[in-house]
């Protein structure tokens, strides 16, 4: 009888211990999203995420503006659906390069999308499950078009210069 009080008065406590730990948990949680979220919408640098069949999972607002399109827009569909069949398959390639080799990548990549000609600095990085099994890929890129842009300027004046003072 004395036990069958006891767990009568335990009972309600346990469980409120529970839902505590519950809250904090889910507290925690919504606290480290906000700060991804943050993250994600505040940065220039384009991020998001394919699964191993080239699908956006995810994708920033700053990845989005260079496809001109929206994060829905896009999540769910693959660069053939963006770029061009070649230019797909380029892009396709290189992520194919990440898997096989298990590990982050940094590449340069240039070319022109939409009409307009760019080059990115881009870090691509395998993502696995929690078996340590590749599932996607991670990607973040930088648009350095304008710093290239500004070293073949700063060259060609150089080649001018020299053409003078050769003259």
């Amino acid at each position: 009888l004395q036990a069958l009080a006891l767990v009568t008065m335990l009972t309600p406590l346990l469980f409120a211990t529970t839902i505590d730990d519950q809250r904090a948990a889910e507290d925690k949680l919504r606290y480290n999203l906000n700060i991804l979220q943050a993250v994600m919408d505040n940065t220039t640098d384009l991020i998001y995420v394919k699964d191993m069949q080239g699908r956006y999972l995810l994708v920033n607002q700053a990845c989005a503006d260079i496809i001109k399109k929206t994060p829905a827009d896009i999540v769910g569909r693959r660069d053939v659906d963006f770029a061009s069949q070649e230019r797909g398959d380029e892009i396709r390639q290189r992520d194919q390069l990440v898997y096989a080799a298990g590990r982050a990548l940094t590449m340069e990549e240039s070319g022109t999308f939409q009409g307009n000609k760019y080059t990115l600095l881009t870090t691509k990085s395998p993502y696995r499950d929690a078996t340590g099994k590749i599932i996607g890929l991670v990607g973040l890129s930088r648009d350095i078009t304008q710093r290239i842009e500004q070293v073949e300027a700063l060259a060609e004046s150089e080649r001018r210069y020299r053409t003078l003072v050769d003259s």
